[in-house]
């Protein structure tokens, strides 16, 4: 019975191949990833992680960055759209984590999006992804949108196109 509840416990704690997993400044560790296309959030700050809190169903892609003061910022897309969220509050080793409402931050003329990044560069936190260009839906561009780590998260630059790209989608599609 007991080696029963221990492959249960396990399974429960498994995270799928492309799992996003980073060390915040206070060795808490966190960890974002896909089951059944759901997003699940967890983290760990001793030995054990935290039962998985799904963010969102049907999840295509995602992608997740932590900055000072372990703030995590997640972005996913779904049907097309991308999302945001991150905690209100510094998270501590004893806190539970308070989450903000999601936002979607894709313009409905760079959507469907695909290949989302986020990344931190000095106080900013910026989102990538590719998405169709608006006048030739066959061509790829790659677009940004950033907020200021200053400002409160539904507070984002208008996106910008970065790029007039000759790549066709056909041939994006098959280099993933």
């Amino acid at each position: 019975m007991l080696s029963i509840i221990l492959v249960t416990i396990i399974s429960l704690s498994q995270s799928s191949a492309d799992t996003i997993e980073l060390k915040g400044i206070q060795d808490i560790y966190y960890r974002v990833y896909t089951n059944d296309c759901n997003l699940c959030f967890q983290y760990k700050t001793h030995k054990n992680w935290s039962m998985p809190k799904v963010i969102d169903e049907n999840v295509s892609e995602y992608a997740m960055t932590v900055t000072s003061g372990d703030y995590v910022h997640m972005v996913w897309i779904k049907q097309g759209r991308i999302y945001y969220k991150t905690n209100i509050y510094p998270i501590t080793q004893t806190d539970t984590i308070q989450w903000e409402r999601f936002i979607i931050i894709s313009p409905y003329f760079a959507e469907p999006s695909f290949n989302i990044s986020i990344d931190t560069k000095g106080e900013w936190i910026n989102v990538t992804w590719s998405a169709p260009a608006e006048d030739n839906l066959t061509k790829v561009e790659t677009w940004r949108r950033a907020r200021w780590l200053g400002e409160p998260p539904d507070t984002w630059e208008v996106p910008r196109c970065l790029s007039e790209s000759s790549l066709d989608i056909k041939q994006s599609n098959k280099s993933k």
